[in-house]
């Protein structure tokens, strides 16, 4: 709350310290966001793109705006405070699939959003035991691959991952750490 002349000191938890032990530090007013939403955007497709972490609500969200013919795989996203100076980052992947985000509420069967096969899908756990669910339909003898991507993007999230029959019985289940 006052100005003046302050001291920042750095050290490592162990005060173990090395010649390989490096850092690098970031002052600002830039606001402190682990990830985006969505995590991914399409390439063609204009998208707005938003922050989750401590203050990553109060970030202000930023166009993501690639054209089909853009080589980029990764996108860097600035997120800044309304009136910020200083950009916090997170990292939304780039493709040329469709991205669905979930609609809430999608917690019942009954409520599931419509996904097709072959498409990312977006969301996030906005209340505790929120589960989000996805209604597909899949042909006999087409084969496809289930996996999460939480952490890698800075997500604290670790999912689990179940694929039901319409009455609700189980097929298969797994943790993210493996496909499905």
């Amino acid at each position: 709350k006052e100005g003046g002349e302050y001291i920042l000191e750095v050290r490592d938890l162990r005060y173990q310290g090395s010649d390989q032990a490096i850092y690098r530090l970031r002052i600002g007013d830039f606001p402190c966001v682990t990830a985006a939403y969505p995590m991914g955007v399409k390439k063609g497709i204009g998208s707005s793109v938003s922050f989750v972490g401590i203050n990553g609500a109060d970030a202000v969200p930023v166009a993501a705006n690639l054209t089909a013919e853009d080589r980029a795989n990764w996108l860097a996203v600035a997120a800044k405070l309304p009136g910020g100076q200083s950009s916090g980052f997170a990292t939304v992947s780039v493709g040329s699939r469709d991205e669905v985000l979930e609609a809430e509420p999608n917690d019942n069967p009954k409520e599931a959003t419509r996904v097709p096969l072959g498409a990312n899908i977006n969301g996030r756990f906005q209340r505790p035991a929120d589960v989000d669910r996805f209604v597909f339909t899949a042909k006999a003898g087409q084969h496809f691959v289930f996996s999460g991507v939480t952490r890698g993007q800075g997500s604290p999230s670790d999912l689990y991952l179940r694929i039901l029959k319409r009455d609700g019985a189980e097929l298969s289940a797994a943790e993210d750490n493996g496909p499905l």
